[in-house]
C-alpha cells in the first residue's frame, strides 16, 4: 500500500483514501488492520474501523498500556526507517509494521 500511495497525486489523495476504506483498493492482507500517516504534518490520514480519527494527530494513538505507538512510528519515519511495534489493544497483545516512505507511515496490526 505505501508505494501504491506514494504514486497518487496529492489532488487525488482524499479520492484513493475513500476507495481504500470502501474496499476498492485491493491489500495484500485485508484481514489486517492497517492506518495512514502524514509524517509531514504528524496527522492520520486513514485509521481502519475508526473514520473520526481522520486529521487527528498521530501522537494520540495510544495503546492499553500507554505506549504512543503513533508518535514511535512518527519518530522511526524522521529517519526514514521502518519498524516493528508492539502494542496491547483490548487486552490483546499486537505486533504492527509501520513502514515509511516520505511522506508516509503505513502501519498494520498483524493478527
Amino acid at each position: 500500500m505505501l508505494n501504491f500511495i506514494s504514486g497518487v497525486e496529492p489532488e487525488a489523495m482524499t479520492y484513493i483514501l475513500q476507495n481504500i476504506e470502501n474496499g476498492e483498493v485491493r491489500r495484500v492482507a485485508p484481514s489486517y488492520p492497517v492506518w495512514i500517516i502524514d509524517s509531514s504534518t504528524g496527522t492520520l490520514m486513514y485509521y481502519q474501523g475508526q473514520k473520526s480519527f481522520r486529521g487527528q494527530s498521530a501522537t494520540r494513538l495510544v495503546d492499553d498500556k500507554g505506549f504512543r505507538f503513533g508518535q514511535r512510528a512518527l519518530d522511526m519515519a524522521k529517519n526514514s526507517r521502518s519498524t516493528w511495534l508492539r502494542i496491547e489493544l483490548a487486552g490483546k497483545e499486537y505486533k504492527a509494521y509501520c513502514a515509511s516512505k516520505a511522506p508516509f507511515v503505513v502501519c498494520s496490526l498483524i493478527q
